[in-house]
């Protein structure tokens, strides 16, 4: 089984037994405590702030098409959609894009589009004025995905447009090595049940990396962006929200 097949079933596996928190992944809203309007106001919330900081770097120049990568239910998809003329969600996940398309269905604009490759080819030759990306990058199996699909979001959007990412730089050794996911992954091929190894043992299948900075942005200039900003934040994970552009 390939990285991209063993991340289609964890993800699909997340999706049948707590798709909301898997999103967003708060600790009191684990076990379908989460409900749909609180849900939802949180990609709104979050949506407004970042592209508050984008119009303060001056992109995007225009506001026609957006793409969520790791869409998920569509949190963020719905919020772009209000500002844009269409708003496109990209997820490796069927389960999650058929509940995305059920909970979205009352907003016009929106498109959900299941992505299993390791590019966006299935995206054919659109070009996108906003690319937006958080809290998905880092569940990726490798740095050389996370590599590949940073490089395409940074090719299709369009000059003066706006790539947003959001980063690890780095994590302690505890969130490297794993453990929870190991465990998972152990006991699911002794056959025990996703669900049981989720409700009654606490162990999902969700991994994290990071990314060092200098290595970001070498893979960001060689795909032609140009870096506008890295707000850090500092903590035991630093992650940082990255804005790029293209001069042409």
């Amino acid at each position: 089984m390939t990285h991209l097949e063993e991340q289609r079933r964890d993800w699909e596996e997340l999706a049948g037994f707590d798709p909301m928190w898997a999103v967003v992944s708060a600790p009191d809203r684990r076990f379908g405590r989460w409900d749909t309007e609180g849900f939802f106001a949180t990609g709104e919330r979050e949506v407004a702030t970042l592209l508050g900081r984008a119009r303060e770097l001056g992109v995007p120049a225009q506001e026609r098409d957006a793409l969520e990568f790791g869409c998920g239910l569509g949190r963020v998809t719905r919020a772009l959609a209000t500002r844009y003329g269409r708003a496109t969600g990209v997820d490796i996940s069927t389960r999650m894009l058929d509940q995305a398309r059920l909970l979205n269905a009352d907003v016009a604009g929106l498109d959900f589009v299941h992505n299993d490759a390791a590019d966006l080819s299935v995206l054919g030759d659109r070009r996108f004025d906003l690319i937006y990306s958080r809290h998905v990058l880092q569940h990726l199996p490798t740095p050389q995905l996370v590599r590949l699909y940073v490089q395409d979001m940074v090719r299709r959007v369009r000059p003066a447009g706006l790539v947003l990412l959001h980063v690890p730089l780095q994590i302690p050794m505890r969130y490297r090595l794993l453990i929870v996911r190991r465990a998972y992954r152990f006991l699911r091929r002794l056959g025990l049940p996703a669900d049981f190894l989720y409700r009654r043992l606490r162990l999902h299948p969700v991994s994290m990396l990071a990314v060092p900075e200098h290595k970001l942005r070498a893979w960001i200039e060689s795909a032609g962006g140009r870096v506008l900003a890295i707000d850090a934040k500092q903590g035991q994970v630093r992650s940082a929200n990255v804005y790029i552009t293209r001069d042409s």
